[in-house]
């Protein structure tokens, strides 16, 4: 196009502009694309020239941000990814960057027309197409600084800068795939248990193998700590629990606890104990020290969907598939309170007021608020035409939001 800068001068032209007007500029940004990547890019927002208008370059940011995954793959998408996640936005702070970006003619490109991708300046900071199948779990370091990931029957910990989506590192685990993860001293070592039944810990910082246990059971399913970080333990799908030596990786207990698998499982640190909940329907506790079982409760109806540990370590709050819900007092050693109202899957509990109360979502289209010492529900909120899933709280617990 007529005035336009050649392609092979548009570098040029990014690279003598002021440092005052080039983040707002689209042929500075579409030549440092080029010449780079999209991380690199979004490095040169973080610490903006203060002439310019720090909303603008905010909300520029945020833009690419969002736009990552896409440029990742493609470049020529950035006149659409960028104009499409701007349109929201009426503001004379940029300039003309949009009438820049609408011009754009080095490439054939889709102008959108109406706003249809998700707006800069949002609620949602950056999407990372972490994993090929679901995420398993997902952990920030104590700082913030990166994001821990592992997805369903991958091999692969993932590591990410979670300011742009950038990879950091990854770790290659288990060709079996890991399903639980945990970060130790400081972000210094990373627990990893996979589905062949082995224990890895890691250097965090260097990515170097300290030890790795196979502990001879099935795909293990759960990691918990001890507040002391000397111990770890582990459950897996065959109802076994291994106690190992956090700093030696030395195998001190294995226990078979349940007759099927132990999809959650807590170290109790006030008085060592580790505390299984089994698909077998039955709630243990265990000691760390010798393996001994301590309490065996029942009263479950089928296996247990959620499961809520108060912050004090003195209450359990068990639900099940068929509704029945169930809260043990730890100190005690029995049962608290078993619940009346649900008759269908538990899907999440939440505490209220001081963990005095528990708010619980069902399949049978209900939201319960539960005092802990009655057995009838406080409230039984209706409205929904199909399951509940998931519900939230507000920070005041005024508000409470459920989902079907």
């Amino acid at each position: 196009p007529g005035g336009e800068p050649a392609r092979n001068d548009r570098h040029e032209v990014g690279k003598n502009m002021s440092n005052d007007l080039r983040l707002l500029d689209f042929d500075w940004i579409a030549a440092e694309l080029e010449q780079s990547d999209i991380y690199a890019l979004l490095e040169k927002y973080e610490s903006p020239p203060e002439g310019l208008p720090q909303e603008a370059v905010t909300i520029v940011q945020d833009a690419l941000r969002l736009s990552a995954p896409a440029l990742e793959m493609d470049k020529r998408q950035l006149p659409s990814q960028l104009l499409g996640r701007l349109v929201y936005w009426d503001s004379a702070a940029w300039g003309d960057l949009p009438e820049q970006i609408a011009a754009w003619e080095e490439y054939s490109w889709l102008m959108p027309l109406q706003p249809m991708l998700t707006p800069a300046g949002g609620a949602l900071l950056l999407a990372i197409k972490a994993h090929q199948e679901f995420i398993a779990e997902a952990l920030f370091t104590s700082g913030r600084e990166h994001l821990v990931t592992i997805g369903n029957r991958d091999p692969v910990i993932r590591i990410w800068d979670p300011k742009n989506g950038c990879l950091r590192g990854e770790l290659s685990a288990s060709e079996a795939g890991v399903n639980a993860i945990a970060l130790l001293n400081d972000d210094k070592r990373l627990i990893a248990a996979d589905s062949a039944g082995v224990i890895r810990s890691w250097d965090a910082a260097a990515g170097e193998i300290q030890y790795e246990v196979d502990l001879g059971t099935g795909p293990l399913l759960r990691l918990a700590i001890d507040e002391n970080e000397s111990v770890i333990c582990a459950s897996s799908e065959d109802g076994k629990i291994a106690i190992l030596d956090l700093g030696a990786g030395e195998v001190l207990q294995q226990i078979d606890a349940h007759k099927t698998a132990i999809r959650y499982l807590y170290t109790l640190n006030d008085s060592g104990l580790v505390l299984s909940v089994g698909d077998d329907r039955r709630v243990k506790a265990w000691s760390i020290e010798n393996g001994e079982l301590v309490y065996d409760w029942t009263g479950l109806g089928d296996r247990p969907t959620a499961v809520l540990l108060a912050d004090e370590e003195d209450t359990l709050v068990v639900g099940d598939l068929v509704g029945t819900l169930i809260a043990w007092d730890l100190a005690a050693g029995e049962q608290k309170t078993k619940f009346k109202g649900h008759g269908s899957k538990i899907n999440q509990l939440l505490w209220r007021d001081d963990q005095k109360q528990i708010v619980s979502a069902s399949a049978d289209k209900l939201v319960n608020v539960w005092d802990l010492k009655e057995t009838e529900a406080l409230q039984s909120l209706a409205g929904h035409s199909a399951e509940v899933w998931r519900i939230a709280l507000s920070s005041d617990e005024k508000l409470l939001a459920s989902g079907a």
